[in-house]
């Protein structure tokens, strides 16, 4: 046991790290924004999206494969903040093509606008690789992993971490979801905008005072909380749940393999492998980031089709 002096020197190294790491990737935002580095319309959506199919293609592969290391995911991490959030900007982001594809839907009717389109293609992905955008390509997704993973580096002490119940997280992100939903419908009001925190990448927006609040507070609890906005708030967390059992490509165990050591219940940073080896038919989301597959030192989890690997 480490004397209590290590302990808080450790502590203070790591928050300091976190903090270091915000101030660097929204005063890099704002630099970006004020110098213009972004690409310009059209040009900027279509490569957007088209990084939301290659980067999870990049990431299954690398789950399918067991490259997905702590390493690579910090590295893969680090990358899609600074070039998705920091260079190219905001908008679109995934979320926000969930979120505007049903308010034009909802509140006009708009069957085929381009928010949809975009729905449409984040969908798809998912369906073959659970969760694969959100946790390979989603800058705020993979920021909030980001000051995770720091604050438990192998070596460093590492702080407490809480997990949060699934009926928690569940019951937040519905009822967000039904106000929108209820609120786009009865008034033709998107209320998802002003509170986006995808949007603070940019100086423009990143003191717009609802947004500013539910990004302070998302970055706080981030380096406790495992991807704290996607558990409670994300309306895209949400599909993707819905659509994780339906996902081709998931992590999956072989029962035959399987020691019951359950390291993958530790290594797993929120409480999807309880559910995954208890059989629960309705369990918490599996974000895909490969922790499990790592640490299982029986090989016994794979990242894989019903037909086997």
């Amino acid at each position: 046991m480490k004397p209590a002096t290590q302990t808080d020197s450790a502590t203070s190294r790591i928050l300091a790290t976190c903090i270091a790491v915000v101030a660097l990737v929204l005063g890099g935002g704002a630099i970006a924004g004020l110098l213009g580095l972004e690409l310009p319309e059209p040009a900027n959506s279509m490569v957007h999206s088209l990084l939301w199919v290659l980067l999870p293609i990049g990431g299954t592969l690398a789950l399918r494969r067991g490259w997905a290391s702590s390493r690579l995911r910090l590295w893969w991490m680090a990358a899609v903040v600074v070039v998705i959030g920091v260079l190219m900007g905001t908008q679109p982001n995934a979320m926000g093509a969930f979120t505007h594809g049903i308010f034009g839907l909802l509140s006009d009717g708009l069957v085929f606008n381009d928010y949809l389109i975009g729905m449409g293609v984040v969908t798809v992905v998912m369906l073959i690789a659970s969760k694969a955008v959100c946790s390979w390509a989603c800058h705020l997704g993979t920021l909030q992993e980001l000051l995770y993973r720091l604050a438990r580096r192998d070596g460093d002490g590492g702080l407490r971490e809480l997990k949060l119940p699934f009926a928690l997280s569940m019951a937040s992100r519905a009822v967000i979801f039904a106000i929108f939903a209820v609120v786009a419908l009865g008034w033709g009001v998107d209320i998802s905008l002003p509170w986006d925190p995808h949007r603070l990448f940019r100086l423009s927006t990143m003191f717009m005072l609802p947004a500013l609040v539910t990004l302070t507070l998302t970055l706080a609890l981030s380096p406790f909380v495992y991807r704290p906005w996607c558990q409670l708030a994300c309306p895209l967390g949400l599909l993707g749940w819905v659509m994780e059992r339906a996902a081709l490509l998931r992590v999956r165990v072989d029962p035959a393999s399987c020691t019951s050591c359950r390291s993958c219940v530790r290594a797993c940073p929120c409480s999807a492998m309880e559910g995954i080896l208890d059989g629960e038919s309705v369990r918490p989301d599996c974000w895909s980031c490969g922790s499990c597959i790592e640490r299982c030192p029986a090989g016994a989890i794979q990242f894989r089709s019903p037909l086997g690997s």
